[in-house]
């Protein structure tokens, strides 16, 4: 373990909303990083079950812990409103029901630490809960993460950097991460991705987690906001609007003669087994 008194602050942010049953295995995660210069802000979004007594209990045993309560809003006003008041080098934006490897901030920050360039780092990842198994997050290339993001909230960031590409987007209402991520990475940012499960990304009954409860709708809505806004730097890697068109196009020709193929297999199928013979 590192001397504490050389460690960079970094602040770990938690919104929570509803997340009592959760929230002790996501605050046990952070209490036990092997990196110990924390400041760790959780923010009650307006919670109607017990996870205000659940940070009150923590806060009481940790001082690291510090509490924020706001009337209930989306979780990217929570970030915000925590960020405005974090004093580390480095954030960690951790929802209130996934959790981290003890070793994951450390071996974030080294790895930051070594390249100042390097201002968004992250590891593997994995589903638990109600399905377990690896999280197949594609390796980083730029041209594919612009047409789908790769990097989940929760990767460690540098301060400075996400000051300067103006932090979260209050305006959009998902994929808000992907949207700081691209402006971070316009201004130059690197990215590394540690070759090891550092993460694990909760999967509920519904098959969600507690930062993917949206409409179809609304992920559309957000993604062209999101092409609208950095459609300069899209257009630079070779994504303009008219390529994306021809891109989907082809994709549906493709997915059409896949279904057709697959009913014809169905019916000779049918036919086979409850055909006149």
């Amino acid at each position: 373990m590192t001397d504490t008194a050389t460690q960079p602050l970094v602040s770990v942010i938690i919104p929570c909303y509803n997340t009592e049953e959760y929230l002790p295995e996501t605050l046990d995660s952070v209490l036990a990083q092997t990196h110990t210069k924390l400041q760790i802000i959780a923010v009650d979004d307006g919670s109607t079950d017990g996870t205000p007594a659940v940070l009150e209990r923590y806060a009481a045993a940790d001082p690291r812990l510090h509490i924020i309560t706001q009337e209930n809003s989306y979780c990217v006003r929570a970030r915000i409103n925590a960020i405005a008041r974090a004093e580390g080098k480095y954030l960690v934006c951790l929802d209130s029901d996934d959790k981290i490897a003890p070793d994951y901030i450390r071996e974030c920050v080294s790895i930051a630490e070594q390249n100042l360039h390097t201002d968004i780092v992250y590891s593997d990842a994995e589903f638990f809960g109600t399905r377990y198994g690896t999280w197949p997050l594609a390796e980083f290339s730029l041209p594919e993460f612009l047409m789908e993001n790769s990097i989940y909230i929760t990767a460690l960031i540098r301060k400075s950097a996400y000051d300067k590409a103006g932090g979260f987007d209050p305006n959009l209402t998902f994929f808000e991460d992907w949207d700081l991520f691209i402006s971070m990475i316009k201004n130059g940012s690197g990215v590394h991705k540690i070759g090891k499960t550092m993460f694990f990304y909760r999967k509920r009954e519904n098959e969600t987690s507690v930062n993917n409860l949206s409409s179809g709708e609304t992920v559309s809505d957000n993604a062209f906001k999101i092409y609208q806004k950095h459609y300069g730097f899209y257009k630079a890697n070779g994504l303009s609007y008219l390529r994306l068109l021809y891109t989907a196009a082809d994709a549906h020709k493709k997915q059409k003669k896949e279904n057709l193929k697959r009913r014809g297999r169905i019916q000779y199928l049918l036919n086979k087994w409850f055909g006149k013979r």
